[in-house]
């Protein structure tokens, strides 16, 4: 059970979470703005982790989340944020000069503070991204950055995106617990120096890994086929792989989806070029081996389509079968209608028509979401790796290494204005124009495209049906190839 003094403290604050008290705002509001103001200037109140507030706001929620429940997520990022960066730049303005005078007298020499100095000019985006999520140390986070002279933008594009992640992941902690709230925050209380201990342990072994990592082993970076490029009227290069077959045959032209590239296809498309067919992989822009210019403009989803109709005239192909994965499937879409003569038949995989909360039942929230995929892109646009990677998507198949291996190839602001263009997709008028044969392909446990809303695309398609795969999740070319190949072939081989 948790102490008496937590219950009475929340027992308190709970008869007044819900009533108005300035303008808009709520007792709740107040309550969680000051409480993780004051904290994050390293000032305890009454000692109750900031992650307990939350849960217990989270509470509170009603039985969905509204106007009430995003103001008070808004109060509780605002206040972390604002607290974070004040107490950064007290410790940039005068922690940093206690530090260089009085540090050689504990053994911290100018030699020694040098190389924080440079482990934080190279990783002090993610040192403070990742110190900042985590319990127990988002103070000495903000301390650390503070004496040992993180950048200020660089610190905030940190503290934002993670001052999100953080109080929206302990508020749907709270929202999910509802009435046993309790549980959640008797965890922080009993838990304090377990989780210190296991943050540590977590701590050591990555930095042993990383120290064996880089004496022992050599950086190896997968080579990409060779591939041909255009040139777009933007200034934009597109990287593809072309492969001709039999002209009496169509073309297969296979789109990738969002921070990928053309090697999700290469355990699908060579069982169509042995059979005579022309294969045509194309590397989105921004992705792969294609330009990687950073202009929001650039991601918009016309200009993709615009990009699959150079690369279509330039190879002369009038017979044509688009195979299309998430946003790819989009961008299929969009050119079978704008030609569908030319256009045999088409593949929508794991494909939605509109924006996926839709069918959630929190489509109100994609403004939102456009938002703070905005936001997020702004504060992210100065981050540039000196080099981008190439990787091939076969070989990593776990799906939280392969999205890291991601931030390695694509630029972050690149990807969120491609999620957001993913998105942000209207084309349920669209299907409608398709006639040619369409066949939609599912995996049964895909939590982005529904089976109802797979289910309303073939209701609007004149001429499509519908493929649930089994055992298989949304990312269906990298994950399941063994599992598509089968239904590809028979739609596409189907006279």
């Amino acid at each position: 059970m948790v102490s008496q003094f937590y219950q009475d403290f929340f027992q308190s604050i709970q008869l007044l979470w819900n009533q108005h008290a300035l303008g808009v705002f709520q007792w709740g509001d107040i309550v969680v703005f000051i409480t993780i103001f004051i904290s994050e200037l390293g000032v305890p109140i009454f000692n109750i982790p900031n992650e307990a507030v939350l849960i217990f706001g989270g509470s509170q929620f009603g039985s969905t989340i509204g106007v009430n429940e995003l103001r008070f997520i808004l109060a509780a990022v605002t206040a972390d944020v604002l607290g974070a960066t004040i107490f950064y730049f007290i410790f940039r303005s005068w922690g940093h000069w206690i530090l260089e005078r009085f540090g050689p007298r504990i053994g911290l020499t100018h030699a020694k503070l040098q190389r924080f100095y440079d482990y934080f000019a190279r990783s002090g985006f993610w040192a403070s991204a990742i110190g900042r999520i985590t319990p127990y140390l988002r103070i000495y986070t903000s301390m650390a950055a503070g004496l040992f002279l993180v950048k200020p933008n660089v610190f905030l594009s940190a503290v934002i995106p993670s001052s999100i992640i953080w109080v929206t992941v302990f508020s749907l902690v709270g929202f999910t617990l509802r009435k046993k709230w309790q549980t959640g925050v008797h965890f922080f209380e009993e838990h304090q120096l377990t989780i210190l201990t296991m943050i540590f342990l977590v701590a050591l072994i990555t930095f042993l890994r990383w120290r064996n990592n880089g004496k022992n082993k050599e950086f190896h970076e997968p080579r990409p086929a060779p591939a041909e490029s255009i040139q777009t009227t933007d200034n934009v290069t597109i990287s593809y792989l072309y492969e001709k077959g039999n002209p009496d045959l169509p073309t297969i032209i296979f789109l990738h989806g969002v921070a990928g590239n053309h090697t999700c296809w290469y355990d699908i498309a060579p069982h169509f070029s042995k059979r005579g067919y022309g294969v045509l992989l194309p590397d989105l822009r921004g992705h792969g081996l294609s330009s990687k210019i950073q202009k929001r403009w650039l991601y918009h989803l016309p200009r993709f389509l615009d990009d699959l109709e150079l690369l279509v005239q330039k190879e002369k192909l009038t017979n044509i079968i688009l195979v299309g994965y998430s946003i790819g499937g989009a961008i299929a879409t969009l050119f079978a209608k704008r030609h569908p003569l030319v256009v045999k038949k088409v593949v929508l995989i794991s494909t939605n028509h509109t924006n996926p909360l839709t069918y959630r039942g929190i489509g109100f929230l994609l403004p939102i979401a456009q938002v703070i995929l905005d936001i997020l892109a702004v504060f992210l646009h100065w981050y540039r790796r000196r080099r981008y990677a190439f990787f091939s998507q076969l070989e990593i198949k776990p799906l939280w290494k392969s999205t890291l291996e991601t931030l390695k190839t694509i630029p972050l602001d690149i990807n969120l204005w491609s999620i957001r263009t993913a998105i942000s997709v209207h084309l349920h008028e669209k299907l409608k124009l398709l006639p040619m044969p369409v066949l939609v392909l599912r995996g049964y446990h895909d939590h982005l495209l529904t089976l109802r809303e797979a289910e309303d695309m073939l209701t609007v398609l004149p001429n499509g049906e519908l493929k649930v795969v089994a055992n298989a999740n949304h990312f269906l070319p990298t994950h399941h190839p063994e599992k598509i190949v089968k239904p590809l072939e028979e739609f596409i081989l189907r006279r």
